[in-house]
């Protein structure tokens, strides 16, 4: 397409990123990947114009495969533009490609590296921060979303199933530590490893899954090392990424080998009527902090305060949930903020107590938001006597 030259707006948009979800590929943006649907590993460009006209700036060795795949843009060759602004910095001639077309001002996505905005400034464009959320409308799932995400959580549930076999099948030994049937104590590494081999199986990858026990399940993200012990609370946390759609899921389960103590008996009750509370005021238009402060009273009507002590944060120490999508954290969220639920979000409803010497509990369950109400897409179980290995 020959260059037009704008006559009108003069800021343009700006992104920079890949889109594949392996681990140590930088600048992965879901951003891109939404717009686009171009699964591209080694950062790119890519620009929003003015008169609505959206352009993905790749080399040759991705040209061919963008013009196939990439959906919502148009492509444009690199090489060429490198050549005509004399450069090797693809930022300096996509800066001389848009000052041709008259654009005067770049607003980058928050996720631009700070070495290519100083580059683009210094090629003559001003640069601006965005404001707000690139993309609002991804908090709203399509069909074709929610069923990718359904189908992660089902691969996420059997995993579950398969961490809760390997605990239910251990034996006691001495002190309470957990031997599987060769002897061998069980720790959180290996159930860990053993959930990221099933996961991989149904091709999705789990970087980090927490199996915490005891005191580490008391810290809510501590992922957990060492031997798993009887009688307390093993909170299991596992949120892997789909690897055909690079859609998340997010699940928790608090599991005990053995009849748990008293104390963890009754917070585990105290978190799965908190979770019921939150899923049932869930529905399309109710803010978030609704939710969160009603959770709130409901934990400290039950005698469970939150605060400092022995200068560590304990109680209910986090937000109620937050939204899944492309990213395992995105917005809408189930918190602190206002911040009214949309239609066809998925979220998480995900209550939690955590004290020292006690140890933690969480349950979490992935939600589509409906105008009449929350449908859930996690379909496990979490009774407490399911819970009980």
């Amino acid at each position: 397409m020959r260059e037009k030259k704008m006559k009108s707006a003069i800021t343009a948009r700006l992104l920079f990123g890949g889109t594949d979800p392996m681990p140590g590929l930088p600048f992965s943006v879901a951003d891109l990947y939404w717009k686009t649907r171009f699964r591209v590993g080694d950062p790119v460009f890519f620009c929003e114009l003015p008169d609505g006209d959206a352009v993905l700036f790749v080399n040759a060795l991705e040209y061919g495969r963008a013009k196939k795949e990439a959906s919502g843009c148009r492509i444009e060759l690199l090489e060429p533009l490198l050549k005509k602004a004399e450069t090797d910095s693809a930022s300096v001639a996509i800066a001389a490609y848009l000052k041709r077309l008259g654009i005067t001002t770049i607003e980058a996505h928050h996720a631009m590296p700070f070495g290519i905005i100083r580059r683009i400034e210094k090629s003559g464009l001003a640069v601006t921060e965005a404001k707000g959320d690139w993309y609002p409308q991804r908090m709203v799932k399509t069909a074709q979303e929610l069923s990718a995400i359904k189908k992660a959580q089902e691969a996420t549930g059997r995993a579950m199933r398969e961490a809760m076999a390997l605990i239910r099948k251990a034996r006691v030994a001495s002190g309470g530590i957990l031997l599987n049937e060769k002897g061998e104590i069980i720790t959180s590494e290996y159930v860990q490893n053993c959930m990221r081999m099933r996961l991989l199986q149904e091709n999705c990858f789990g970087a980090s899954i927490i199996v915490a026990c005891g005191d580490q399940a008391a810290d809510p993200h501590k992922i957990g090392s060492g031997p798993l012990q009887a009688h307390l609370p093993i909170v299991i946390d596992v949120f892997p990424r789909s690897l055909e759609t690079l859609y998340w899921a997010d699940m928790t389960r608090t599991v005990f080998k053995g009849e748990p103590t008293k104390e963890c008996a009754a917070m585990y009750r105290a978190v799965l009527e908190a979770q019921k509370i939150a899923e049932d005021m869930t529905k399309a238009g109710v803010d978030g902090n609704d939710i969160q402060q009603a959770v709130e009273r409901h934990f400290i009507g039950s005698g469970y305060k939150t605060g400092k002590k022995d200068k560590i944060m304990q109680g209910f120490i986090h937000s109620v949930g937050h939204g899944v999508g492309l990213d395992i954290h995105e917005k809408p969220g189930i918190g602190k903020a206002h911040m009214p639920l949309p239609e066809g979000s998925v979220v998480t409803i995900e209550p939690g107590l955590y004290y020292l010497g006690i140890g933690g509990v969480r349950i979490e369950d992935m939600v589509v938001v409906q105008k009449d109400g929350a449908h859930n897409l996690t379909g496990f179980p979490k009774e407490l006597g399911e819970m009980i290995l």
